[in-house]
C-alpha cells in the first residue's frame, strides 16, 4: 500500500497530526501512514496493528483487543 501512495505522489506522515512527513509509525511494532483523502479528510493505513503492551490494546484510532 505504502508503495501505491508514494507512486501517486500522496504526501504521508507518521503521526494523525501531520507533524512527520515522509515517515512510517512503528510505535509498539505496528505498521501505519496517516494521510488527506482528495476531500481533505484524514485517512489512516495500518498494515500491522500497534499493540501497547502495558494496556493489551492497540494504539490511538484502534479498537481494544481482549485477550
Amino acid at each position: 500500500m505504502l508503495d501505491r501512495i508514494k507512486a501517486a505522489g500522496v504526501t504521508y506522515f507518521a503521526d494523525p497530526s501531520h507533524t512527520e512527513p515522509g515517515q512510517v509509525n512503528d510505535l509498539f511494532g505496528g505498521r501505519g501512514v496517516y494521510f488527506d483523502d482528495p476531500d481533505g479528510h484524514n485517512m489512516e493505513i495500518a498494515t500491522r496493528p500497534c499493540v501497547r503492551p502495558y494496556a493489551n490494546r492497540l494504539s490511538a484510532g484502534c479498537r481494544w483487543q481482549p485477550r
